[in-house]
């Protein structure tokens, strides 16, 4: 440790002890109440403020004007400042001695690495500040967005997966899509298949050109023409960089190719409804307890009920409701 390689030269025990110790309670500091305080969006303290921590000043397209004045200081970010500045003027200067020129200049040069991951660290958690932001931003769109039949395919899919699952327990590797397709196979799910299909890499004809500086960006934008692309979420207007200047060459069909077919359904479900009244239904049916209908349909307005569990799916995953759903929402 460098503070311990300064005691060896001269320096006090004393005044090493307390370096560590200030250099601990700035670790704690960082681990838990730094990332609190630098939640708010107004904040004072240039050290808490994430506009002025991620904005670039040589870059408007990733620069963001902050709407407040920084008139405080963090006495925790000062400290981790002062303290570092300490060790670093006591390397330089003549309260140690060194055993050479050579001995110094590398616990110098530790040091200036050290303090670059210290101050990496801060911005990174900064960093993830915003991005976990993004995240919860993009949580509340997709649970607010209708959903677009993607209930019928996660009541299709949960099975599957879970037969999967099953099959790798066993003891079976599934690590390619034909693993996939064995396992739905040897496991099936009721009125489903699966196949396995590759893209034609001959007919690839897709060039793209680089990025400058793509490893800095993290948040990024898809347009009709054009992406917009940010280094920290919500921090400046983002570079748009248009589809000309990324594509030289457009991809044509990539003609899928089926390795393996499907194979066949297991006792495919078939949907079946008949409306009380009419003809097929029979009347005296309605008191046999063993037929009634116990599953109702759970969207509004629907006025239609089935024996099993499994009808009742069915009639979900077509969405073949019977009665004025419309009017529920009027």
């Amino acid at each position: 440790m460098i503070v311990d390689d300064l005691e060896k030269g001269g320096m006090k025990r004393q005044w090493g002890a307390e370096v560590k110790e200030r250099l601990k309670k700035a670790k704690r500091y960082l681990k838990t109440d730094f990332r609190v305080h630098c939640n708010s969006e107004e904040a004072v303290c240039p050290d808490h403020c994430c506009k002025l921590a991620l904005s670039d000043e040589q870059d408007l397209d990733f620069h963001e004007n902050c709407s407040h004045q920084h008139t405080e200081k963090c006495k925790e970010c000062q400290n981790l400042r002062n303290v570092l500045d300490e060790v670093e003027d006591k390397i330089r200067g003549p309260s140690w001695r060194p055993h050479s020129s050579e001995q110094q200049a590398d616990l110098l040069c530790d040091f200036k690495l050290a303090r670059t991951d210290i101050l990496q660290w801060k911005a990174h958690i900064v960093r993830f500040i915003k991005q976990e932001a993004a995240k919860q931003d993009q949580l509340k769109m997709i649970s607010t967005k209708p959903q677009s039949g993607k209930d019928v395919c996660h009541r299709i899919l949960c099975p599957m997966k879970t037969c999967i699952r099953c099959f790798c327990n066993e003891g079976h590797d599934i690590l390619t899509a034909g693993d996939m397709r064995k396992a739905l196979s040897e496991r099936p799910v009721k009125g489903t298949s699966a196949c396995v299909c590759e893209v034609d890499e001959s007919k690839r004809t897709l060039k793209v050109n680089k990025i400058d500086g793509f490893s800095k960006l993290r948040n990024i934008q898809f347009g009709d023409k054009s992406i917009r692309a940010w280094r920290s979420y919500g921090i400046g207007r983002g570079k748009e960089i248009s589809y000309d200047q990324l594509v030289s060459n457009d991809q044509g069909d990539t003609a899928l190719v089926v390795s393996k077919e499907f194979f066949p359904f297991h006792n495919a479900r078939v949907y079946e409804y008949t409306v009380p009244g009419t003809e097929g239904s029979n009347e005296d049916d309605d008191l046999d307890d063993s037929k009634m209908d116990m599953f109702e349909c759970s969207e509004p307005g629907c006025v239609k009920s089935f024996q099993t569990f499994s009808e009742l799916e069915l009639h979900l995953n077509v969405g073949d409701h019977c009665g004025d759903v419309n009017s529920i929402y009027a």
